[in-house]
């Protein structure tokens, strides 16, 4: 056991992995040191024919990690291109996150993954092809004492990477407004 940081360690392994946080742990560890591991277990599930290069749960995870962190340009190049198009750009995008629930959000688990050869998004209508529906475990609040949100999201293959979709609130509010009245 680690007393600094009060993790238990795997003995023997090629490189320390994490058994058991205890409560009361150190501080969370430093952005660039969890986008470099993100980045890594992303290296090695590369690979899979007729799919984008890449796990969708990275991507998933580098988009909280990313939001987490303050890093909103970098975010924003994670969204699927409509979704870019509907924010109207990068610092509408930034400027809807500076304040907002992103400095409550503590992390977040991919629970499940499930590749949909085809999904209409009920929001907008559209049917795309090659996504991966995401079962996700959202922890926000107090660190002491955080909410878990369980929501299923989607990634959409795009230019051969996955690509979240994180629409605006208006637009999803004038979407399902749209979807109401038909």
């Amino acid at each position: 056991m680690d007393a600094g940081s009060r993790t238990y360690w795997v003995r023997g392994a090629d490189a320390p992995l994490t058994l058991v946080e205890a409560e009361g742990a150190a501080r969370p560890r430093p952005l660039r040191d969890r986008v470099r591991d993100l980045l890594a277990d992303h290296e090695r599930g590369r690979g899979r024919p007729g799919r984008p290069a890449g796990d969708p749960a990275f991507t998933e995870m580098l988009l909280v990690e990313l939001m987490r962190g303050g890093q909103l340009t970098r975010a924003f190049a994670l969204l699927a291109p409509e979704c870019q198009r509907r924010w109207g750009g990068e610092e509408a995008f930034a400027a809807a996150h500076r304040e907002g629930a992103q400095g409550r959000l503590l992390g977040a688990r991919v629970a499940a993954v499930r590749h949909l050869e085809a999904w209409v998004d009920p929001r907008t209508q559209t049917r795309h092809c090659g996504v991966a529906e995401l079962d996700v475990e959202y922890r926000v609040g107090a660190p002491e004492q955080p909410l878990v949100l369980r929501r299923t999201v989607h990634l959409v293959a795009s230019e051969g990477r996955w690509r979240s979709l994180c629409y605006p609130a208006a637009a999803a509010v004038a979407s399902d407004a749209g979807q109401a009245a038909a």
